[in-house]
């Protein structure tokens, strides 16, 4: 499994960003400073909850193996 970084998905945000057809957010004289911070900010967000996520998980099913684990070394 390859490894994702924010640049890249904030590079991937940006590119996509621009080929969409939005209403504009922001007035003109702010747009180019406050979008990208905004866009920047989600993607550390969303990498750091799903970075969370998946932790939990991997914890969750290594506790799951250590208990099957366990049961099996009880009946040997």
């Amino acid at each position: 499994m390859g490894q994702i970084f924010v640049e890249d998905s904030f590079q991937i945000c940006i590119a996509e960003i621009s080929k969409a057809h939005l209403l504009p957010l922001f007035c003109e004289v702010h747009r180019d400073h406050v979008f990208p911070y905004m866009i920047r900010e989600f993607v550390q967000l969303r990498y750091h909850f799903e970075s969370k996520r998946l932790k939990e998980q991997l914890l969750s099913n290594a506790s799951a193996n250590v208990k099957k684990n366990k049961k099996l070394a009880k009946l040997a």
